[in-house]
C-alpha cells in the first residue's frame, strides 16, 4: 500500500507481518524520520492521484481556459496560487518568474490564480508582467477554481500530469514562511517532483503544508463523474494506495496493475475495503482538538472508499474511456531508493531458505570498520530475495570490549553507549529511511550491526545474503533521533477474560519533542491507548487504536512533532481479549504471561524523540513504571549496589563472568523466568554483547538500560 501524504522520503509504511517475535524484537519498534515539511492528510476528499477538475475558466482578458486540455498538451501543467497583497506570497514572485521559464524549456506549462478579489489591478499588472505575454493568469474572483482545487494558502501549487492527474500538491519549497527566511530552500518539493514525473517515477513527497496566507476554501478537490469508470477514477485510486505491494515483483501476493487484474480479485479487494483491513490503517479518525495528525495516514477518504465499493459491486464494472486513464508509474526493483549508497554492507554468507516449514529466526553480526563516528540520514536494507524476508531488525552493537589501558581510559564514555540500538526496522513495502534536513543517526567507530532475520519459506529452496546501504552526512545534524521502548513484563491476562486491561508508564525527565509512536502487542491484543499526562495532571490521547490487528505492526508518524514537557509521563494502556469470542485467540483456556511466541503475549510502547536540548541528548530514560515480578527486576537492575550484588549471586563459581547456565539463577529475581528458557536465552543473547558466551560486568551493567 501507498502513501497519498507523506512528508519525508523515508516515510513509507510500515506494515511488518510479525508471526513470531523473539526477545531482541520485543524490546524494539519501528524507528522513524522527522521531515519539517509537515505534510498530512488534509481533507474528506483525495489530496493527489485524482483527476484535475473539470472546469472552463476565464483569463485575466476574459477568454475561457480548459485546464484538462492544457495539462493534456506538452510535458505537464503547474497551477501556481499567488496573492499581490500576501507578504509572503509576495516573497515568491521572483522565484514563480524563474520556475516558469525553466519549467517552460522542460514542456511544462503554468498557470498562475489569484485568489484574492480584492488584490489591486495595478499591483497584480506589475507581477504579470515579469512572465511571457503568452502565460495565463486567472483572477480567481468568485473563488471557483480555488473552492474546486481545494487551495489551502496563496503559495499553494498543484502539479498535473498529462493524463490530468494531480500528481503533487504544497509549497514551491521551504525558503519562506511568515516566521522565517532562509538564504535558499533545503528542500525544492516541486522542482523534485517534476524530476521524478518526468521520468515516469513515483512521485515520493507528494503533499506537504504550504507556508503564505491561508484560504477559506473547503479544503479539499472537487471530484465530479458522469460515471465512475475503472479508467477515469478507480485506476487512480488503486495506482495511489495499492500498488507500490500490489505489482509485479512487488510484495503483495497478486498484482492490481490492470484492469483485468482489478476485475479477478474483485470480490477480495471489495471485501478488504469494506472492513478496513485495507489499506491497513487502525488509528481512531476522530483525532482530538489540537493533535497534528498523521503524515503517514494511508487510509481511503470516505469519497475513494464509496467510489471504489460501489463500482466493484457493480454489474458491468466500466472501464471508460482509455483516454482517461493515469500516467503508468515505473517502479525500479534494481536500483538503491536512497541513490547510490556511501557505504554497503553484507552479511558475510547467504542464509540457506529451504522450501517448507517453520524458519528460526537468524541472527547475524557484521563489523562496519568504521573508523570515525559516522552520521547518516538515509538507510536501506535489500535482501537478494525479497519473497522469503518476512522482516528484519537492524541494530548498532558497541564495539567489543576495550582491553588496553588507553581504551580503558575512555571506558565511562563506552559504557554509555554499551546498549544495542535499533536503527532500522525492514519490512513489507517498507525498504528504506530517508532523514530530514537537520536530523539524523549515529553509528559509532568501530561499531557492528546485528541482523534480526524472520524468513519464510516460499515453496522452493533459496538463499538470501542482506545488504544495508547508508548515505553519510559530512556534518553532525542539529537533531538525533532517539528510539526508546516501554515494555511491561509483568502482564497476566486471564483465561477467558475478554477486557483485560495493562498499563505502563513512562517519566519524560527533560523536555523532548515526540515523533512517532509504535505499539506492540500479539494476537490477543483489543485496543492500545497512549496519552500523554502533563505535570498538571492534564491528559491527552497521543493515540487510539480501537480495533487492534496483529498481522500489521504499524508506526505512526506524526506529522509535527508533539512538545512533552519535564515531569510529563506518556502513558499506555492495552486491553486483551483471551475469550473464545476472538477468533485469532490460540487458546482461551490458558492464562497469558509475557512471552516471545505469538502464542504469549507483549505490550511494548515504543515512541522516537529528540531531546530539546543538547545536553540531553544521550541521556537515558528511567525505567518505566510497571507491574509483576518481572517489573521489579527492572527497578532492581536500575540500582548499581543491587545491581553488582545480584552479579555476584548469579556469577555462582566467582569467575567474574556469568555463563548461559548460572543465568538460569535470575529466577530467583524473577520466578515468571522458571518455565521460559527460551526467554532466557533470548535475554543472554541479548546482553552478550561481546558474543563470547559471556556476561562480564560491563554487559551486566548494560541491563539496566534495556527498558525491561
Amino acid at each position: 500500500m501507498k502513501l497519498t501524504s507523506q512528508y519525508s522520503r523515508n516515510d513509507r509504511p510500515k506494515s511488518n507481518r510479525i508471526a513470531r517475535c523473539g526477545f531482541i524484537l520485543c524490546m524494539t519498534f519501528m524507528s522513524v524520520s522527522l521531515a519539517m515539511a509537515s505534510p498530512q492528510k488534509t481533507s474528506d476528499e483525495a489530496d493527489v492521484g485524482g483527476l484535475l477538475p473539470s472546469m472552463i475558466v476565464k483569463d485575466q482578458s476574459g477568454k475561457a481556459v480548459d485546464l484538462r486540455a492544457m495539462a493534456k498538451s506538452g510535458n505537464g501543467l503547474i497551477i501556481a496560487f499567488h496573492s499581490t497583497s500576501c507578504p509572503v506570497s509576495k516573497q515568491y514572485g521572483p522565484t514563480l518568474v524563474r520556475l516558469e521559464k525553466e519549467f517552460r524549456e522542460k514542456g511544462l506549462t503554468m498557470v498562475i490564480v489569484n485568489p484574492h478579489g480584492t488584490d489591486k489591478q495595478a499591483d497584480i499588472e506589475k507581477f504579470r508582467a515579469q512572465f511571457p505575454a503568452d502565460l495565463t493568469y486567472i483572477w480567481d474572483k468568485d473563488d471557483s477554481l480555488s473552492n474546486a482545487m481545494g487551495a489551502r494558502s496563496t503559495t499553494e501549487v498543484f502539479l498535473i500530469d498529462t493524463a490530468m492527474s494531480i500528481r503533487y500538491r504544497g509549497g514551491l519549497d521551504d525558503q519562506f514562511t511568515k516566521e522565517r527566511i532562509l538564504e535558499e530552500p533545503k528542500n525544492d518539493w516541486l522542482r523534485d517532483a517534476i524530476v521524478e514525473m518526468l521520468r515516469n517515477e513515483r512521485i515520493v513527497i507528494a503533499v506537504t503544508d504550504p507556508s503564505g496566507c491561508l484560504l477559506e476554501t473547503r479544503q479539499n478537490i472537487t471530484l465530479e463523474f458522469k460515471q465512475v469508470t475503472y479508467n477515469n477514477r478507480i485506476s487512480r485510486i488503486i495506482q495511489q494506495h495499492c500498488l507500490e505491494c500490489h505489482r509485479k515483483d512487488g510484495l503483495g501476493p497478486f498484482s492490481l496493475e490492470t484492469y483485468e487484474d482489478v476485475k479477478d480479485h474483485k470480490s477480495m479487494v471489495r471485501m478488504v475495503t469494506k472492513s478496513g483491513e485495507m489499506p491497513p490503517w487502525f488509528a481512531d479518525q476522530n483525532t482530538p482538538k489540537g493533535h497534528p495528525g498523521w503524515s503517514n495516514d494511508r487510509s481511503l477518504t470516505a469519497s475513494e472508499k464509496r467510489d471504489l465499493i460501489n463500482w466493484l459491486s457493480s454489474k458491468d464494472l466500466a472501464k471508460g474511456d482509455a483516454t482517461d486513464a493515469p500516467v503508468a508509474h515505473v517502479y525500479k526493483n534494481d536500483e538503491w531508493d536512497i541513490g547510490k549508497p556511501d557505504r554497503i554492507f553484507q552479511l558475510e554468507e547467504p542464509i540457506q531458505i529451504p522450501a517448507q516449514g517453520k524458519i528460526k529466526y537468524q541472527v547475524r553480526t557484521i563489523q562496519t570498520n568504521l573508523e570515525e563516528d559516522t552520521w547518516i540520514n538515509a538507510i536501506e536494507v535489500r535482501p537478494t530475495d525479497h519473497e522469503v524476508v518476512h522482516h528484519a531488525l537492524v541494530y548498532v552493537l558497541p564495539p567489543k570490549h576495550p582491553h588496553t589501558a588507553a581504551e580503558l581510559a575512555t571506558k565511562s564514555d563506552f559504557d554509555n553507549h554499551l546498549v544495542p540500538e535499533l536503527i532500522f526496522v525492514y519490512g513489507p513495502g517498507d525498504n528504506f529511511e530517508k532523514s530530514a534536513e537537520g536530523y539524523g543517526k549515529l553509528i559509532r567507530k568501530g561499531s557492528r550491526l546485528r541482523f534480526q532475520i524472520h524468513y519464510t519459506a516460499k515453496g522452493e529452496a533459496t538463499s538470501d545474503q542482506l545488504m544495508l546501504g547508508i548515505k553519510i552526512m559530512k556534518t553532525k545534524p542539529k537533531y538525533l533521533e532517539i528510539p526508546h521502548a516501554m515494555v511491561n513484563l509483568g502482564i497476566k491476562i486471564p483465561a477467558a477474560d475478554a477486557n483485560h486491561m495493562e498499563k505502563i508508564s513512562q517519566l519524560i525527565p527533560f523536555d523532548i519533542s515526540l515523533l512517532s509512536i509504535a505499539p506492540h502487542m500479539h494476537y490477543r491484543g483489543k485496543s492500545i491507548k497512549y496519552e500523554l499526562i502533563y505535570p498538571d495532571q492534564r491528559s491527552e490521547t497521543l493515540l487510539f487504536v480501537p480495533k487492534w490487528n496483529f498481522e500489521w505492526q504499524l508506526n505512526y508518524q506524526l506529522a509535527k512533532p508533539i512538545k512533552v514537557p519535564k515531569g510529563s509521563h506518556i502513558q499506555t494502556t492495552a486491553i486483551y481479549d483471551n475469550s473464545s469470542n476472538n477468533i485469532d485467540n490460540p487458546d482461551p483456556t490458558k492464562t497469558i504471561t509475557w512471552g516471545p511466541e505469538s502464542t504469549d503475549e507483549m505490550l511494548v510502547a515504543g515512541f522516537v524523540y529528540i531531546a530539546d536540548s543538547e545536553a540531553n541528548i544521550h541521556t537515558t530514560l528511567p525505567a518505566p513504571d510497571t507491574t509483576g515480578t518481572s517489573g521489579l527486576l527492572v527497578k532492581l537492575l536500575s540500582n548499581q549496589s543491587v545491581r553488582d550484588r545480584m552479579f555476584r549471586f548469579i556469577d555462582s563459581n566467582g569467575d567474574k563472568k556469568i555463563s548461559r547456565k548460572e543465568m538460569d539463577h535470575i529466577i530467583t529475581f524473577s520466578p515468571d523466568l522458571k518455565d521460559r528458557p527460551d526467554r532466557i536465552d533470548n535475554l543472554f543473547e541479548l546482553i552478550d554483547l561481546d558474543e563470547d558466551a559471556f556476561i562480564d560486568h560491563s554487559e551486566f551493567d548494560s541491563s539496566s538500560k534495556l527498558s525491561g
